[in-house]
């Protein structure tokens, strides 16, 4: 499988990016999106797009496995901070 092509299909319209004004319409991305709200992202790590994740993985030559995205824990970090010429970014 060339590396990009999912890409493609997923974001391009005929081979090409959508014009201005065009309607651009991703059912995949939505279905995707569905399931992250139903299952409180928990599916991301632990269900079928977990599954779908290390299986496109091992088809692009990653390494990603189940036993990784199950053992995820996130980490609550203070985010970094500055002041420029009066704007905290």
């Amino acid at each position: 499988m060339p590396l990009f092509d999912t890409w493609f299909k997923t974001f391009l319209l005929e081979g090409r990016a959508p014009r201005a004004g065009e309607v651009f319409r991703n059912p995949d991305l939505a279905k995707t999106l569905r399931e992250l709200a139903a299952r409180e992202v928990e599916s991301f790590y632990r269900g079928e797009l977990a599954q779908r994740l290390v299986a496109f993985s091992r088809v692009a030559g990653g390494y990603l496995c189940s036993d990784d995205l199950q053992a995820y824990q996130p980490r609550r970090v203070t985010p970094l901070r500055l002041n420029y010429r009066g704007y905290d970014i």
